[in-house]
């Protein structure tokens, strides 16, 4: 998921000094002073594969390319800090994350290897009702943005911390896993720094509340014997502005679609994005350094870069190929197959080497070092620009999403056929997300026969398949593939 960064105006700001916000707030330390019972650093030897997301057939497909007898490393679902209902005080696992969890603590208690649970906090995405917002987002009372700002002041201040009681009881009872919480995700000045306040000031309340959630779930699990570290996940170009601080972030986790690779995006009449970084979304980012074309965003390399002075490893939480190419009727029709098919197939594949490129990257990082730069990062080590930087050591985990009902040719959550049909024939078919819509494409990478999943070009693309397998191998992960072609 995308967040597009925009200017809060003076509009905003003033509505939220009429609900009562300040930059005067002091937060004292000794207000939360619980011990800190997070495990020793994990020593990861060799990279994980995680699947992704909220469903157990996501693990499934990952497992079936796999060599025999080998399984991902774990999974990836979401907590809703929102209570599901009025009568209930916490927040509780997303209805279809529920039966994924199940699946996944069941997987961690037969498994010899340890298994990794990434379980996402979620704030910004309906945000739990506040001081400031009684009813959470409300027209006339709270936008979505208010009311996001609003529950991180909260949350910092301790006023929702049973909003986090089933989160608790969950781990309390499910010990086995390593837990990777993200204390929210793809965090953005957007949605988690007060505009009433200088930037910097403002994203200050976003640290406290990652401090205090750290401290409280640390707090309520401490007996448990449990294993929880904790993910700071920031927009791609905000990473140095929301950073919570070393002694309290574990992991670095970023989102790699297909602006974070410098690919177009098709949205369903054209071409949303050229290969270069929009400039509504990240200021200053680039594809290329003078003439050099990069192919991973500048902002991503920068933030690699970042984690890796400051001794982080980072997880690529959320990653999946995406809507490329132009899938219209227009496109001839050769009696079997659409020639954007062949065209998705080359873009697939070229996603995935630009994937595992990342993952090995050493090479020009383009970061501004001049001493002067107020924000210059902790990744200079002289007031040379864009520094040549090894970060192929850097990046210790992958969620690869392939198969999620955001992420299918139709967008559908049944599997119909029919859906299928309406992808090849160009049709608007009742119950099916249009065939043209710019939702994510179908990333499954086994195909296992079944009519509907048959529809997954990845699956059906030697190459593009051939070639993660093949990343996998080279870039030493825990896991193979059961048969390897490279060229």
């Amino acid at each position: 998921m995308k967040i597009i960064k925009t200017s809060f105006s003076g509009l905003f700001a003033l509505t939220l000094a009429v609900k009562g916000y300040s930059n005067d707030h002091l937060y004292q330390d000794n207000l939360n002073q619980i011990s800190d019972s997070t495990p020793p650093p994990l020593s990861i030897n060799k990279r994980l594969l995680l699947s992704g997301q909220n469903n157990n057939e996501a693990w499934d497909n990952l497992q079936a390319i796999l060599s025999n007898g080998q399984t991902p490393d774990g999974g990836s679902i979401y907590y809703q800090s929102r209570p599901n209902k009025t009568c209930e005080t916490s927040g509780d696992l997303l209805s279809s994350a529920k039966e994924n969890f199940a699946f996944l603590v069941n997987k961690a208690n037969q498994s010899e290897k340890d298994i990794y649970i990434q379980l996402a906090i979620s704030v910004k995405d309906n945000p739990p009702n506040s001081t400031r917002c009684p009813h959470g987002t409300k027209q006339g009372e709270c936008t979505s943005l208010e009311a996001s700002v609003a529950a991180v002041h909260d949350i910092a201040d301790g006023r929702s911390d049973r909003l986090y009681d089933n989160l608790i009881k969950y781990i309390n009872n499910n010990p086995k896993p390593i837990y990777l919480l993200r204390l929210d995700y793809e965090v953005s000045s957007n949605f988690f720094c007060d505009p009433n306040t200088d930037p910097k000031i403002g994203c200050e309340v976003y640290k406290r509340m990652f401090r205090h959630l750290r401290d409280l779930i640390n707090a309520g699990t401490r007996n448990s014997g449990a294993r929880v570290y904790y993910v700071y996940h920031p927009v791609r170009g905000e990473y140095q502005m929301l950073y919570p601080g070393n002694d309290v972030v574990d992991w670095i986790g970023l989102s790699v679609f297909e602006h974070d690779l410098c690919l177009p995006h098709f949205n369903g009449s054209n071409y949303s994005y050229n290969g270069f970084s929009a400039s509504s979304y990240v200021p200053n980012s680039t594809c290329n350094i003078g003439s050099e074309r990069l192919t991973v965003d500048g902002n991503i390399l920068g933030a690699v870069a970042f984690a890796n002075a400051m001794g982080k490893p980072v997880i690529l939480s959320e990653s999946a190929v995406t809507n490329y190419v132009d899938r219209s009727a227009n496109h001839p029709n050769d009696g079997s197959d659409f020639v954007w098919q062949q065209a998705y197939k080359e873009a697939s594949t070229n996603w995935v080497n630009r994937l595992f490129g990342l993952i090995n990257y050493n090479g020009l990082v383009p970061i501004n070092c001049n001493p002067a730069n107020p924000n210059r990062s902790p990744a200079c080590k002289s007031d040379q620009d864009n520094p040549t930087i090894d970060l192929s050591s850097t990046i210790k985990a992958l969620v690869y999403i392939n198969n999620d009902f955001r992420y299918g040719f139709d967008g559908s959550q049944s599997s119909s056929p029919n859906c299928k049909l309406s992808t090849q024939n160009g049709t608007n078919i009742p119950g099916c997300v249009p065939f043209n819509t710019s939702w994510f494409n179908d990333a499954r990478l086994y195909n296992d026969s079944n009519a509907y999943e048959a529809g997954s070009f990845v699956s059906l693309n030697g190459q593009a398949k051939d070639a993660f397998c093949a990343g996998l191998d080279k870039a030493n992960f825990n896991v193979k593939c059961d048969s390897i072609c490279t060229e």
